[in-house]
């Protein structure tokens, strides 16, 4: 996002009746921050052209970009009014922070209304099913994104080409995946009966409250059951296995 544009902690009126959007990253939805930006497309233009701070804050990305060294930055000097990204969900989109503690027992993932902006400070699942979510939030992908990702100092930096797009997902058929859906829906409707406690609140290793935590225990049961007949023993194995399925996976990728 332009940092000429900034961002709103409140809903104006103006922006309210056509153009605000929730505007998400790690730190808002980990703490469970509200922010909002302005999401103007070309048929709204017109309109956000005569509202004055809107106005304004247009002329000044414009200005930002053109005074730009980069010649992408430049050409989009054309469409100020619009972010680089101009993507929306049409119902959902899971969020992935790009940062995280290392603390936590499982990453901090969340599902948002398609009125959801995402910064460049976390990754986005546009109406994608509810099994990834369960996939994402389990013991098996935070081991993987641990071991093949980098890190911010001692922090989780989450990678959706190293950690995402490498992992090896088992064979999945319908009844399975249905299962998965089923598994995460119980995680996320065990969070909503902790409202309002953010994210933070309910992942914090010291007082993650015991039905969250055994929601996702069998979460992640469920998930070791179709890649393994009988449970793993330890973190090692857990790892060992999914690498033997990533060489399986690439075989022959690289002639």
């Amino acid at each position: 996002m332009p940092s000429s544009w900034g961002c709103f902690k409140t809903r104006s009126l103006a922006a309210d009746f056509f153009i605000s959007k929730v505007f998400i990253g790690s730190n808002e939805l980990i703490k469970g921050l509200k922010r909002y930006c302005l999401w103007i497309s070309d048929e709204n233009l017109s309109f956000a052209n005569s509202i004055n701070f809107i106005r304004d804050r247009i002329a000044a990305c414009k200005t930002m970009r053109l005074s730009s060294r980069d010649v992408g930055a430049r050409k989009l000097a054309e469409k100020p009014h619009q972010f680089r990204e101009f993507r929306e969900a049409n119902h959902s989109l899971i969020v992935v922070p790009s940062v995280s503690s290392e603390n936590r027992a499982y990453l901090p993932i969340g599902i948002e209304k398609n009125d959801t902006v995402i910064s460049n400070l976390a990754f986005g699942l546009y109406d994608c099913n509810e099994w990834v979510f369960s996939i994402l939030c389990s013991k098996l992908h935070l081991l993987w994104i641990k071991c093949v990702c980098g890190q911010l100092e001692t922090r989780i930096r989450y990678s959706n080409t190293l950690g995402w797009n490498t992992f090896p997902f088992p064979n999945l058929e319908g009844e399975d995946l249905n299962e998965l859906e089923k598994s995460a829906r119980k995680i996320l409707l065990t969070r909503e009966k902790h409202y309002p406690k953010s994210i933070a609140d309910l992942y914090d290793s010291q007082n993650m409250p015991d039905d969250l935590r055994n929601a996702h225990i069998e979460n992640d049961q469920l998930l070791e059951s179709f890649y393994c007949d009988s449970p793993f023993e330890s973190d090692e194995d857990r790892l060992s296995h999914l690498f033997e399925r990533y060489v399986e996976m690439t075989k022959g990728s690289e002639k």
